[in-house]
């Protein structure tokens, strides 16, 4: 029984401990604003100004911004003016006007500001410096069809045509020296030979760049009014590269140019070179048996670890081409269970499209490995475990907004501050870590002795054994998903960032309760009021020798 008596007030004064600490640590870290980079466009156009405004994120009405200055792509304006000149930017305090709109604007953007009456969660009120999570401005464009891509048709003719004559020499040195004679014989046509009932595959070669993206595509028939895609007609399919026709007919025999639409500027260019459809009768039932599948497009086989990478924004429609001959098309999902796909509602969010896999509204969770496998129509033996059939893999990246997430820890023992900045949606990007203002691995050595870093992953972590008089901000910053590939949207031009303020000292609690009880005498039967001010804080609790009150311990006597 003493045991018992004697353990019980030794737990209870250790959980005592235990909320004291955890309320002091806490105590220390506090949220902090944000800079935001506000825009009136995402995209620059040429002659027309963008302004960019530094502005403080809301609800915190008494913080101000005293300086400001500017950066493009990790180095200060002043520094980038100096080098292509200053009459594209105007600067004015919190506000950047970009007058140019030229290419060499483009880049990421952030705004450094010294903020002055900054209102803590504890009542403090604290100066510090912030830097804005980066925002990418890209300049908005439609640029011409590169006819680099044209091939020497006509080349290629005459080698076929006179190989094995008397002048096969010269027409093989014509042809594989096209650098040198081709530009005197290239014609701007390409053929596709398809026969009746299959389906067409027409390319868009030389496709304009298109910012922002992706561009709409649709394709004119000569001698055929009106442009050609699946809001034509649902034999159609226009893709990210080219257009696709369903069930082929005779019909559709013709000259097809490429008409490529800015939705952004409304700009569109059409090809300079078109591509001639070519249909032929089909081959009776029994020639087919013998005929294996062939791919058509994508044009060659590829590995699971060479996929074609796709890369796509969350919520968009996504299609992923699968083009065969003489095939029964399978799609799979590896690395996890294939979702259900229909193959008849034209409404399902997953939906087989003759070979093609349309997946609208896509999540992160869409992300991954896809294989489709053209299998003999004619043998049922065959499976897509086999190897023996032809097969094309996809890798599927959905991109979204990224954000941030900071944790700020001490260590019990020796008082080191373990930091650890996570940066979200980032695929190998890593973040930015801040500490007022200044980069962490040029600031570190002015906030104590790091016994551990590492700066160049996702996370970013450090171990540092604080200074005890050191007071600050740090901030974890993402950079934007349009970093990482050509991807367009809402919230994928910019960065996100999560700042905390940190208070250091040789003895926290003595931080903790701003002004104690004193001595009162007093009577028999007098009221007395004994007052403690404390900061913000998990718990507080009076002790009365080793026992404390919650609320109320007995009748008379109250918190």
């Amino acid at each position: 029984m003493k045991i018992k008596r004697c353990i019980f007030p030794t737990v209870l004064l250790l959980l005592i401990f235990i909320i004291t600490v955890r309320s002091e640590l806490r105590s220390q870290t506090f949220d902090l604003p944000s800079l935001i980079i506000h825009v009136d466009q995402s995209y620059l156009l040429r002659k027309v100004p963008r302004i960019l405004s530094c502005q403080l994120s809301p609800g915190w009405s008494e913080a101000k911004l005293d300086t400001v200055y500017w950066i493009k792509d990790g180095e200060k304006l002043q520094v980038v003016m100096q080098k292509i000149g200053k009459e594209d930017y105007v600067i004015d305090g919190p506000s950047l006007t970009i007058i140019g709109g030229k290419q060499q604007n483009e880049g990421d953007y952030q705004c450094v500001a010294d903020v002055s009456g900054v209102r803590l969660s504890n009542r403090q009120v604290v100066k510090t410096t912030l830097v804005s999570s980066p925002i990418k401005l890209r300049r908005a464009r439609i640029t011409k069809f590169d006819q680099t891509t044209n091939h020497c048709a006509i080349c290629r003719l005459l080698y076929d045509t006179y190989a094995g004559s008397r002048y096969a020499d010269e027409y093989d040195t014509l042809y594989h020296n096209m650098d040198v004679y081709g530009p005197y014989f290239i014609i701007n046509i390409e053929y596709v030979k398809v026969r009746e009932g299959e389906v067409a595959r027409l390319p868009c070669a030389g496709l304009p760049d298109v910012v922002p993206g992706p561009a709409e595509i649709c394709f004119e028939k000569n001698g055929v009014e009106g442009c050609f895609n699946e809001k034509v007609d649902s034999k159609y399919l226009s893709t990210a590269t080219g257009l696709q026709i369903a069930f082929v007919q005779a019909e559709h025999a013709g000259e097809y140019h490429c008409i490529v639409k800015n939705e952004f500027t409304k700009q569109t260019r059409k090809s300079p070179r078109y591509v001639k459809l070519i249909s032929t009768n089909s081959t009776d039932l029994l020639s087919l048996t013998a005929e294996p599948p062939q791919l058509v497009f994508p044009s060659k086989e590829n590995k699971i670890d060479s996929p074609i990478v796709v890369d796509v924004v969350a919520n968009q429609e996504v299609i992923l081409e699968c083009v065969f001959m003489n095939a029964k098309i399978i799609w799979t999902k590896h690395g996890g269970t294939t979702p259900q796909i229909s193959l008849t509602d034209d409404d399902a969010r997953i939906r087989q499209i003759w070979g093609n896999l349309r997946i609208r509204g896509v999540s992160q969770g869409d992300s991954g490995i896809y294989s489709c496998h053209g299998l003999s129509l004619f043998d049922d033996s065959s499976s897509i475990n086999d190897n023996n059939h032809p097969r094309v893999y996809y890798s599927l990246v959905v991109h979204a907004p990224t954000d941030t997430h900071l944790e700020l820890n001490q260590n019990f023992r020796d008082k080191s501050w373990q930091l650890s900045c996570l940066a979200k949606n980032l695929r190998y990007e890593i973040p930015m870590v801040y500490v007022n203002g200044t980069s962490l691995i040029d600031a570190i050595d002015h906030m104590g002795v790091a016994s551990s870093t590492n700066f160049y992953t996702n996370p970013i972590n450090a171990t540092i054994r604080v200074r005890n008089n050191y007071s600050g901000s740090i901030q974890c910053i993402s950079r934007p998903a349009m970093d990482e590939a050509e991807v367009y949207g809402a919230g994928l031009e910019r960065g996100r960032s999560h700042n905390l303020y940190v208070i250091s000292s040789s003895n926290p609690k003595a931080n903790l309760i701003t002004k104690g009880p004193e001595n009162v005498t007093a009577t028999v039967g007098e009221d007395v009021e004994l007052i403690c001010l404390v900061q913000k804080v998990n718990i507080k609790y009076w002790l009365k020798g080793l026992f404390f009150f919650f609320e109320k311990l007995k009748k008379g006597i109250y918190l």
